[in-house]
């Protein structure tokens, strides 16, 4: 993804392929996910292509699945992704899949059991 993030199509796909890793075998994943920068990415390809519906809900979608990973989880409350998602949301009221994948991003991102420790220990 850090090497194609002006090519709209690979940073979709890229986000698809991220998605379906993390579904797959999370628990494998997570350690490998946090390492590798992949809310970093994710985040950088929704914001470069915020104009891209495809890009955009893609991005969403790996964004969800990331929340659901402690170590991701960690990751994502150090960025503007809540921003970065709202932002997205707005930018796209009639587009129902990309709102589906923002609620759900946002459903594991408030329900995620350890967000009160995250918050508490953020400052």
């Amino acid at each position: 993804m850090r090497q194609h993030q002006s090519d709209a199509t690979v940073q979709e796909n890229a986000c698809w392929i991220l998605l379906r890793e993390c579904e797959d075998c999370r628990e494998q994943f997570e350690k490998t996910a946090a390492q590798e920068g992949c809310v970093k990415a994710v985040i950088t390809a929704v914001t470069i292509h915020n104009d891209n519906d495809a890009v955009v809900l893609a991005g969403l979608w790996a964004l969800h699945a990331l929340a659901c990973m402690k170590m991701c989880m960690k990751q994502l409350m150090k960025t503007n992704a809540i921003q970065l998602v709202l932002k997205a949301m707005k930018k796209f009221p009639k587009h129902d899949d990309l709102q589906i994948a923002g609620c759900c991003f946002f459903a594991a991102f408030v329900s995620w059991s350890g967000m009160r420790e995250l918050l508490i220990n953020r400052r």
